[in-house]
């Protein structure tokens, strides 16, 4: 069973990633309202620099119909932190490759992954950088 003092180094790198999220979508909303495409476009590209490995994976499909990928995409996890401590941003896709939902989860050596409770802002901002991996752009 993880304690809070085992996940305390976790749960402090998971926070980490998280502001820094949170402060990339702030940039890309201000950079849209000042209709500053490029200011936008860095933002989404921060975002995208900041995982260490992105990975989806199917739900479940008839297997005599064959697998349409990506239309049978279902979740995934974005890594924003490696190693000991780690955090990643996991996510379910809705039917058009946009993030359905999505939660922050940390570990630390010989823990499991642990959902990390977020705010309703910091979870717009995570279902904003999982936008920015472009999964819609698959389908």
């Amino acid at each position: 069973m993880n304690t809070a003092e085992d996940m305390t180094n976790a749960i402090a790198t998971a926070r980490a990633c998280l502001a820094r999220i949170v402060e990339l979508r702030k940039d890309a909303i201000e950079a849209e309202d000042n209709d500053s495409w490029d200011g936008w476009e860095k933002a989404q590209e921060y975002a995208q620099e900041m995982a260490y490995d992105v990975k989806v994976r199917t739900g479940w499909f008839n297997p005599w119909d064959g697998v349409t990928l990506p239309d049978d995409l279902a979740e995934g996890y974005i890594t924003v932190a490696g190693g000991g401590p780690a955090a990643r941003v996991w996510f379910e896709l809705d039917g058009y490759g946009e993030a359905g939902q999505v939660k922050l989860q940390c570990q630390d050596w010989f823990t499991p992954w642990t959902d990390v409770v977020t705010s309703a802002d910091e979870w717009d901002a995570m279902e904003w950088f999982v936008n920015c991996f472009n999964f819609r752009e698959l389908y």
